[in-house]
C-alpha cells in the first residue's frame, strides 16, 4: 500500500502489526516514514525512535530519522544519524553526500569535502561534485571549485547563478 500511495492503507496495517507484534521494529521505521511523507515530523520521529529503540542497529531508521532531522533543520543530528547509519551499511555513496550536505550547512568545509571526495571516489554523480563546489567555495578554493562545477555541469546539472558569479 505504501508503494501504491495508499498511505491510509499502509497505516492501518503498520499499525496492526504493531498490535501483533509491538517490537516489530520495521512496522515503527515505516510508520514513520509514513508521517515523515505526511510532513508530520514529530510523529514521524516518535515512529523512528521506537524502532530504534526496539533495534539500536536498524539501518533504515537511522537514514529516515536523518532525513526528518535534515527537514527540520537540524543538521547535527541529521549528520549523526546518517553517519551511524553508515557505520552499518558501509560505502552507501549518496548517504556520505548527504553528510556532505549537513557539513556544508555547519560550515564544517574540510569534513564535507573529505567525505564527498569519498563518496565520487564509489560514484562520481555530478551532484556530488556540485555539492564539494560548494565546499571548496566555503574554504576559498575557488580553483578546486570552478573545476567541480565544470564537471557538475558536463554531467548535466544547472549550475546557480549565484555560485557561477562567486567563482569568476
Amino acid at each position: 500500500y505504501f508503494e501504491l500511495n495508499k498511505l491510509d492503507l499502509a497505516a492501518a496495517d503498520y499499525k496492526k502489526a504493531r498490535q501483533i507484534k509491538p517490537d516489530y521494529a520495521t512496522a515503527n521505521d515505516n510508520l514513520g516514514a509514513l508521517f515523515g511523507l505526511r510532513r508530520r515530523y514529530d510523529s514521524a520521529l516518535v515512529y523512528f525512535n521506537n524502532a530504534l529503540a526496539i533495534n539500536p542497529r536498524y539501518p533504515n531508521s537511522y537514514k529516515n530519522r536523518a532525513l526528518v532531522y535534515l527537514e527540520l533543520n537540524r543538521m547535527e543530528e541529521s549528520a549523526a544519524d546518517f553517519n551511524n547509519y553508515l557505520d552499518l551499511i558501509t560505502n552507501d555513496p549518496d548517504i556520505m553526500n548527504m553528510v556532505g550536505v549537513c557539513y556544508r550547512n555547519l560550515a564544517r568545509y574540510k569534513e564535507a569535502v573529505a567525505i564527498i571526495s569519498q563518496a565520487i571516489t564509489i560514484k562520481p554523480d555530478p551532484r556530488f561534485y556540485l555539492n564539494r563546489a560548494y565546499c571548496y567555495r566555503g574554504l576559498k578554493d575557488f580553483a578546486s571549485a570552478r573545476r567541480d562545477v565544470v564537471v557538475a555541469r558536463q554531467g548535466g546539472l544547472q549550475i546557480d547563478a549565484e555560485l557561477a558569479k562567486s567563482l569568476e
